[in-house]
């Protein structure tokens, strides 16, 4: 499969169910820290590239638009996994869609060249922070103009990207209405950036599901990270107590990363 991460150092993308969120596999919970790994290897590989990834990727091309940490310097990495892995008025921020804009140009040119030497593969988006909003963005934007098969969607600390529009609109692509579907949405104990902007007014933000939240904020596990239910579940991230900026960095498979 191809993999493509946009991620930068910057901290800054509603209908509740009343299902209580459930446990989840040992399977899943591997799946969230293998793409947490790469991630984290992006954000190592900022200004360079990053010689040996984890979990034996290949690197295919690099993206970076600029060397500052404002909304336009965005960097990412189109790899090649290894074998065994492979309608209302919508409104989205401002800010997360220059972002995205910003390295739609490069990221495309780096996918068409992927799927040339690889044309059989299929397509997985990451981001962590501000890249899970841009990863949104990508995924939202290549399901509805281009051919690719996406597998999988997996986003660590995303903030809020759009309206409810939107999210209903990513919600029915990645088939998330009616079952788990391609999107994980993971977020961290008390991390704050995923309440981020506060949902309503003034475009009504809303996330997307699906939620997989790490509830222990120092030792996660299969055992402590759960599947959430709705757009804004009402027993997860979202209502945890208290705000700890550390837990936006302590995500699963974070930790012990290097290039």
């Amino acid at each position: 499969m191809l993999f493509t991460t946009l991620s930068t150092l910057a901290v800054v993308f509603g209908t509740a169910f009343a299902q209580s969120k459930t446990s989840i596999t040992t399977a899943t919970y591997n799946d969230l820290v293998y793409y947490a790994n790469l991630n984290e290897a992006t954000s190592l590989s900022i200004g360079s590239t990053c010689p040996n990834p984890p979990n034996g990727v290949i690197a295919l091309s690099y993206i970076d638009t600029g060397s500052g940490f404002d909304d336009t310097n965005v960097h990412g990495v189109v790899c090649l996994l290894p074998q065994q892995h492979r309608l209302q008025f919508m409104l989205v921020h401002a800010g997360f869609n220059v972002a995205y804009s910003s390295a739609k140009s490069m990221a495309n040119t780096a996918l068409a060249a992927a799927f040339k030497k690889y044309p059989s593969a299929a397509l997985i988006i990451s981001g962590y922070s501000l890249g899970g909003a841009i990863a949104d963005l990508q995924f939202a934007d290549l399901i509805a103009t281009s051919s690719y098969k996406i597998a999988a969607v997996y986003t660590y600390g995303e903030p809020r990207t759009g309206n409810q529009a939107y999210a209903n609109f990513v919600d029915a692509k990645s088939k998330s209405t009616s079952s788990n579907g391609i999107y994980f949405r993971v977020t961290h104990a008390n991390d704050p950036v995923p309440r981020l902007p506060p949902a309503g007014a003034p475009i009504d933000y809303v996330h997307c599901r699906t939620e997989y939240w790490e509830m222990s904020s120092s030792a996660p596990s299969a055992s402590s990270t759960y599947h959430c239910f709705g757009q804004e579940p009402s027993d997860c991230n979202e209502k945890a107590s208290g705000s700890n900026v550390n837990d936006h960095l302590s995500y699963a498979g974070f930790a012990g990363v290097t290039c």
